[in-house]
Formats: structure tokens, sequence, C-alpha cells
């Protein structure tokens, strides 16, 4: 995906008023979404799927688009590649735009729909209810898309399209790790702690090796395998669909009259920033393993510097950042939304499924469900903010911009 716009020469997204999310909307899907080839009421089920499709996003965050895909088991259902490859594109600019405003999770053994994300989502309108304790809210440019991809393209054909945390979609397929405990708020609290203990310039080496021995440790990433999306899809290997990706599956077309006002051309320069931090994580992981380097475009100056000090054995800051690397992608696995086509009888397995596909552009949410959205939105947010911002931590630049301050003052 080239030629995308410059971050900053894009306009956030925000609508005055419901109007006109219900007209931003319905551009996207005319857009996006090609009608259905036999009318509703005269629907041809196909086959059916297997295991459902999944395409996770690409990487955390409540408004990162999805990955690109394919499987032609859906082409023997009735759904082209370039009918699918045009709903993600267009579901894509409605995430970055205008994410949903509930998504798939699990709370104790139930699988339904749960709030998730709605005081962060740009022209999202709440009203006071009628009755005392409920909440009104508009439904978003996702939430419709989705609505309408129901209606258009999967319902015809006894499919369905829904969005999936990794939690629910693991107790959904039936994976073995759908049964373990989630781990207590408190060891969620630790294991965050210690990503931040980690990179600070902590004088006691000993603290921090303490500290290490105590987290826990993912598995490590094997050095081979360089694509990210495929090291996702391999953790519901089994479960899922193949997923066809790359070179594969044609690039996005570019909609003309519609990306003016949605952040579409966002999709490219996320992806961009993805792919560069995914490609120094498996450079640092195939130096480790003194593997040739697979970068393209050859190697930068820091990868030069990290191979010669790994050539002289001097490789204990290297491992701890592939450990590090390792780690935050496990994290960041479980916070995952998964774009997941099912078959009608799977789909029913979802309770409020009926919320979201009704014809009501509203979403009623009571205090309880709007406290625990809060709550929920809190804990991921504090576990993510606390590992990005220190991502890219140097003391020695912190150092120095100390000095200048300290300098000015």
């Amino acid at each position: 995906m080239e030629n995308y716009y410059e971050l900053e020469s894009l306009p956030k997204y925000e609508p005055k008023a419901p109007e006109d999310v219900q007209h931003d909307a319905q551009v996207l899907i005319d857009s996006f979404i090609q009608p259905a080839e036999t009318p509703a009421e005269g629907r041809t089920p196909g086959p059916g799927l297997p295991q459902p499709f999944c395409l996770p996003q690409i990487g955390t965050g409540f408004d990162t688009p999805f990955a690109r895909g394919y499987n032609d088991i859906l082409q023997q259902n009735g759904i082209p590649m370039n009918t699918f490859l045009d709903f993600v594109d267009g579901l894509n600019m409605a995430m970055i735009s205008n994410p949903p405003l509930q998504v798939v999770n699990v709370a104790g053994a139930i699988i339904g729909f749960l709030p998730h994300w709605w005081f962060m989502v740009a022209g999202t309108v709440m009203q006071t209810g009628a009755q005392v304790g409920m909440h009104v809210l508009s439904k978003t440019l996702s939430d419709r898309y989705l609505r309408a991809a129901n209606e258009r393209i999967f319902a015809p054909h006894g499919l369905r399209v829904r969005l999936i945390k990794t939690p629910a979609l693991r107790a959904l397929v039936g994976h073995p790790e759908a049964d373990k405990p989630a781990p207590s708020k408190l060891k969620q609290f630790g294991q965050t702690a210690g990503d931040v203990v980690l990179r600070l310039p902590l004088p006691l080496p000993f603290v921090k090796r303490g500290i290490r021995a105590l987290m826990d440790k993912p598995p490590p990433i094997d050095p081979r395998m360089t694509d990210p999306l495929a090291r996702r899809l391999m953790v519901m290997q089994g479960f899922i669909l193949p997923v066809a990706h790359g070179p594969a599956i044609p690039p996005p077309v570019k909609p003309d009259g519609v990306l003016d006002k949605m952040n579409g051309y966002v999709v490219g320069k996320r992806q961009t920033k993805v792919d560069k931090q995914a490609r120094d994580a498996a450079v640092r992981r195939e130096i480790l393993a003194g593997m040739p380097i697979s970068r393209e475009g050859g190697m930068t100056r820091r990868d030069y510097k990290m191979a010669r000090r790994a050539s002289r054995g001097r490789t204990r800051r290297l491992k701890t950042k592939v450990e590090e690397d390792a780690r935050r992608e496990h994290r960041n696995n479980e916070r995952l939304v998964w774009l997941v086509i099912l078959n009608e009888a799977d789909d029913a397995k979802i309770s409020g499924t009926e919320a979201m596909d009704n014809s009501s552009d509203n979403i009623t949410l009571n205090d309880r469900e709007l406290e625990e959205t809060r709550e929920r939105f809190v804990e991921e947010e504090d576990s993510s903010d606390s590992e990005d911002e220190l991502e890219d931590y140097d003391p020695k630049s912190q150092a120095s911009g100390s000095k200048s301050k300290a300098d000015a003052i």
C-alpha cells in the first residue's frame, strides 16, 4: 500500500450530529459493500464453513485496522475475493475513523457483545434514556457498516461477520486455552509494573534480574518466522481456516470521492509503522540466532552495530530485548480484535447479536454496563500505555534532555 497521505494532512472524523454519521456510513456502504447477488427473500446458503475464517488486527489499539486475507471456501459460499476484500478495506476505514461501540468478548462463562471503547470514539452521541439509569448511544460508522455487510453480503449465504476479541474467539472455537483462568488484576498490574521497571535506568542489575525471574515467560519466537501475521494466525492454527495473505492478495483499490473525509490513507500509515516495528524485532532475533539478516533494503547502521557486538559475544542486552519483544507480542495478541466470518449456527452461540443486527441506530446501556466498560477500558489502557510509552526508551536521550532543561533554567 503506497502513496498514502501524511497523517497530519488528514482531518479527524468529527461528525456534528447522528445524521452526519448516517450519511457517511451510507457513503462507505455504497462504496465498499457490493449488494448480494441473490435477494434476501431468495436466500441461497452455500455448504457453510468447516471452521470460522478469521483476520486479526495488524496491531493493538481500539482503532487499528485488520489484516487483508482470503480463503477460497468463501467463494464456494457465494463471496468472491474482490467482494470480500472491498468489504475489509471499507471496514478498515470505518475502524480508524469511527470504531465500533461493541465487540464480542467473554463475561464470566457467557460469550456476547459487550460495550467497549464508547467514550473514546469520536462522534459518539450519548443521551440519558427515558428510564432512570439507562443511556442511549448512537451507533458508529463501524457498527452501521457491519450491519449492512451482514444484510447485503453474509446473511444471504447463511453466514455472519462479527468482531471478536481473542479470549472470546478461543471460547467460540473450542481452543484448549479457552478454559485457562484469566490472570488476576494484581498479577496483571505486577506484569505491567515489571515491564516499566525493566526499562528504567536502574543502577542495580541484580534488581532487574530478580524481576525477570518473577515475570511470565512467553514462548520464544522462531527467528525464521518473520511475518507477524503468520505468527498470530498460528496461535489459532487448527481451529480456524487457513488464510492466504501477502503477495497472494491484490492491493486495495483507491475509491474515488470517499477518502476526503474518512481517514482511509491512515490505514496504510498504520501498516507502515507496524511493519517497521516488526522488521526491527525480526532483525534482533536473526542477529541473536546468527542468521542472515532479511531486512529489505539491507542492514541499517544500528543493525551493523548489534551484529558487531553479537560477534564479539556481547549479547546480554540483545537477549533481553528479544525476550521483551516476545513478551510484548504475547500480551498484545491477547488484546487483539479479530474479524470473524462464521456460520449462522455458530453465531447463535453469541448473546446480544440482535442489538447489533436490528435496524435501530442506537445502543442502550445501563449503569452497570457503563461502569464495567469504564473499568475494562482503564485496565487495558493502563497496560497498553505503560508498554508503548517506554517502547523506545533511551536513557541517554532522556538524560541529555534533562540537562538541556536544566541549562535553560
